[in-house]
C-alpha cells in the first residue's frame, strides 16, 4: 500500500515538473515572438527616421529663387 502511495506521488511530481517545462517553453516561445514583433517595430521606425532625415537633408538643400536651373528645380522636387 505505502509503495504505490510512493509511485503514485512520484508520477504527480514527475508531471508538475512536465507542466512546468511545458508551461516554460510555452512563455519562452511567446518571449522569442514578442522579440520579433519588436525588432520588426524597431526597424521600422529606423526606416521611418531614415526618411525623414533624407527629406531633411534635401529640404536643406533646396533654395527658392527667382530663377532657377533644372538641377535645383529638381533638387526641390518631392521624392
Amino acid at each position: 500500500m505505502r509503495q504505490k502511495f510512493e509511485e503514485e506521488a512520484k508520477a504527480r511530481k514527475a508531471a508538475e515538473a512536465l507542466k512546468k517545462l511545458e508551461a516554460g517553453a510555452k512563455t519562452e516561445a511567446a518571449r522569442n515572438r514578442q522579440a520579433q514583433v519588436e525588432a520588426q517595430r524597431r526597424a521600422v521606425l529606423d526606416q521611418e527616421r531614415a526618411r525623414g532625415r533624407e527629406q531633411q537633408q534635401r529640404d536643406a538643400q533646396c533654395r527658392i529663387k527667382p530663377v532657377m536651373t533644372d538641377d535645383e528645380i529638381a533638387l526641390c522636387r518631392p521624392a
